[in-house]
């Protein structure tokens, strides 16, 4: 998401987002997970590598798929990415 204004400009993180529809769902596992899978297309699909880097590794790779999914799938222990910031 972008928000501008002539005085500032920002673009807000919404960690696991991968596809930019503002929803962290399955629809963003999927697409994380084929972008590690190096389908075609899907290096274009993923808007903000940042917020799919869920462990905090530098690289978005299967670690983060695997965390994604647990989190999605409602894991105890994944109640929230591993590298969110905390408030």
């Amino acid at each position: 998401m972008e928000q501008k204004n002539p005085n500032f400009s920002a673009k807000l993180l919404l960690w696991g987002d991968a596809n930019a529809d503002g929803n962290v769902d399955l629809l963003d596992v999927t697409v994380l997970a084929r972008y590690n899978a190096e389908w075609d297309g899907y290096d274009k699909q993923i808007f903000d590598l940042k917020a799919m880097d869920l462990d905090g590794s530098g690289s978005v790779d299967l670690l983060d798929v695997t965390q994604f999914s647990r989190h999605i799938a409602e894991w105890d222990g994944y109640e929230a990415p591993r590298n969110y910031p905390s408030a």
